[in-house]
């Protein structure tokens, strides 16, 4: 499709003419007919999007390199130049992702594959970009607007940590790591995009499972029944299979996804990432992607989740006993632990005598379509918003839907959502949103409309049911569709600062924030709506909800505490690692009340390792930040389109075009407070 562009005029008042103002030339989505279009259809379509795309992107840096003028304008130059080349990589990723078709899925793989290395040889080897952004910002800083000081010192601090200041014989050192890190990356990710791991069993080892669960289940030719490693499937067995040699070995399946190749894979990437930030003169990887984030570096991030730790091990423990005081038949390791594929069962079993909660019972009131019908006129209400699910045509999959975002006051269309929310196979497996264009705010004007991809893998309907979602599942919605309302309404001037283009360490906070409006009964009843009877949750059963909240946090808290030192131990000081000897020794070390599964090899499927390195730990420090906002939205009123627009203005809209940490504070009046988290979490 031929890229669309928007440009605008505006007449002189009083006669005088047309005068014409800068014209930008930002990719953008006007119609369902365009968002129907973006996507190539054949895999020569393909392969020319990904050579117009790369010769456009050289034609470009050659002709931004020859510009002059102020900081200003080169600063909008080259956020043009990046927001169109990112759009044609993100629409290429986005088909890696979800398209069935094995030829397509391959050919976006690899334009990715090319694209990604065209950016990185490009701009390791134009040292001349770096020094004439550097020497524009010394001369005009004081001409700058703080949006535009913000965004460029920031541009340069990524620059200056992608070595662009550093000799040639180092940066032709660094561009070779980058691209093997870049393969590597595509190798881990399609490893276990790919897997199709499942164990095969006879019936009657399914005792416990939902007729519904075991109805989309797969059968050999005698009949045995094929458990797949799904999401929908796999957590329904642990949650619920009465055999726990069936959920063991469903377990060990799930833990050993993408093993043995991307045991290699890994070790690879660690070693070459430990390589390419001594390179660039940090001790460690994880010391280099931290140094630009709100934490800063390793030591307080590990002292933040020491803190979260400590108290996640004291409710752990009190959770253990409230099982053993409430539950018969547990079966303990000799050291007294819990079997890893035993935790899921026992706190839904716990939930059950303690709380008289049944999570299949409440499925039924949160049929798929009008649980997010119900959460479109919630955020319509708070955002004030109108959402339309318009039908579309012509996508990868008949159960891509879309969503079409617009201002209720001014009739603005802001931009679309695609939603791709059940299982196949060869889809990513996992839930996901990701930005394929970006909806800005223009000086001259102009509003660009962005369009969003979201990826979730829920339970498919049957024939006599429609598709039912757990309590997690809407939670799971919520969290991504957040996401995507962040991308669609963080209208910034700038592509780098827009939406989602905030510290990684910050960007869960708007949709860890949504899935606590979860936790209000009020929420709950506007979302709910039984299948078959239309009646809504009921109180007393919302009621049980929120006294059981807590009742597994200490296990929630410590596994993310777990999962977050393990990916700063990975990425820590030393090219050499055993992966599943180190997560194997933190485990030991944290004192959780379950037993670590040396026949597991959970690193080999454990994605986040790739894409957020030794971030992961942003996502409990965000949710902090998220527990502390949502407070505030709650004073104010959860439907509150005041409230709304106060979080729009001072969050949201700002993207990433301000300091998080002075924009969390401007917001709430206050520095931000653990005090909420441990409140919600039961660890105060």
């Amino acid at each position: 499709m031929r890229e669309k562009f928007c440009t605008i005029a505006i007449a002189a008042a009083l006669g005088v003419g047309a005068k014409q103002v800068d014209t930008y030339h930002y990719p953008s989505i006007k119609t369902v007919e365009d968002v129907q279009n973006i996507y190539p259809k054949t895999v020569s379509e393909i392969e020319q999007r990904a050579q117009d795309a790369k010769k456009s992107f050289q034609l470009s840096i050659e002709s931004f390199l020859k510009q002059k003028g102020s900081a200003s304008k080169l600063l909008r130059l080259w956020d043009e130049m990046m927001a169109k080349f990112s759009s044609e990589m993100n629409i290429l990723s986005s088909i890696a992702l979800v398209e069935p078709k094995d030829d397509l899925r391959k050919s976006a793989n690899d334009a990715y594959q090319a694209l990604q290395e065209e950016w990185i040889r490009t701009l390791s080897d134009k040292t001349e970009l770096y020094r004439k952004l550097s020497i524009a910002l010394q001369k005009d800083q004081g001409k700058l607007e703080p949006y535009e000081k913000y965004y460029l010192e920031q541009l340069l601090q990524e620059m200056k940590l992608d070595g662009l200041h550093l000799p040639d014989k180092e940066r032709e050192k660094l561009k070779t790591l980058k691209i093997e890190l870049s393969k590597l990356s595509e190798s881990f990710a399609r490893n276990i995009q790919e897997d199709h791991s499942s164990i095969t069993l006879p019936k009657e080892a399914l005792s416990g499972l939902s007729e519904d669960v075991e109805k989309q289940l797969k059968q050999d030719d005698q009949g045995n029944k094929i458990l797949t490693c799904d999401y929908p499937v796999y957590f329904a067995v642990m949650k619920t299979c009465v055999n726990s040699d069936t959920r063991k070995a469903l377990y060990r399946a799930f833990t050993n996804r993408a093993y043995p190749n991307n045991e290699i894979v890994l070790k690879e990437i660690i070693a070459k990432r430990d390589q390419l930030a001594k390179l660039l003169g940090f001790k460690s990887f994880s010391q280099l992607q931290l140094s630009n984030e709100m934490v800063k570096d390793p030591q307080h991030a590990e002292s933040f989740l020491n803190k979260l730790s400590s108290h996640s091990v004291h409710k752990g423990q009190e959770e253990l006993a409230a099982f053993k005081t409430t539950l018969n038949n547990l079966t303990f390791t000799q050291d007294g632990k819990l079997y890893p594929w035993d935790v899921s069962y026992i706190e839904e079993r716990y939930r059950q005598a303690r709380y008289d909660i049944d999570d299949e019972l409440i499925r039924a009131y949160f049929p798929v379509d009008t649980t997010i019908q119900g959460l479109i006129q919630i955020f319509e209400k708070f955002f004030d918003l109108k959402m339309e699910t318009l039908p579309i045509q012509g996508l990868w999959h008949e159960d891509a839907k879309l969503v079409k975002i617009t201002d209720r006051s001014s009739n603005q269309v802001y931009g679309y959502v695609i939603m791709d929310l059940f299982p196949r196979p060869n889809k990513y497996s996992h839930a996901c949103h990701s930005t394929l264009i970006t909806g800005l705010n223009l000086p001259n004007g102009e509003q660009t409309t962005g369009l969003s991809l979201l990826i979730a893998n829920f339970p498919k309907s049957t024939e006599s049911k429609p598709s039912l979602l757990t309590l997690s599942d809407v939670r799971t919605f919520f969290h991504e569709f957040g996401h995507g309302i962040h991308a669609i309404l963080g209208r910034t001037q700038f592509s780098g600062t827009a939406g989602t283009s905030v510290k990684i360490d910050f960007v869960e906070l708007p949709s860890q924030m949504l899935e606590e409006w979860l936790w209000d009964p009020e929420i709950l009843t506007l979302v709910s709506s039984h299948y078959e009877t239309g009646d809504k949750l009921p109180k007393d059963i919302i009621d049980k909800l929120l006294r059981a909240r807590t009742s597994s946090s200490g296990c929630f808290i410590g596994r993310q505490c777990l999962l977050s030192q393990f990916a700063l131990a990975c990425f820590a000081p030393g090219e050499n690692k055993d992966t599943n000897q180190l997560l194997q020794n933190i485990h030991q070390d944290m004192h959780l009340y379950y037993a670590y599964d040396k026949e597991s090899h959970f690193p080999a499927s454990f994605g986040h390792l790739d894409g957020y390195g030794a971030r992961y730990y942003g996502y409990l420090w965000s949710r902090v930040f998220a527990l502390d906002v949502f407070e505030q939205i709650k004073q104010e009123g959860l439907l509150n389109p005041v409230a709304g627009k106060r979080y729009i203005k001072e969050i949201l809209s700002k993207g990433g075009s301000e300091d998080p940490s002075q924009m969390l504070k401007a917001y709430l009046g206050r520095d931000p407070s653990q005090k909420a988290f441990l409140k919600a979490y039961g660890i105060q």
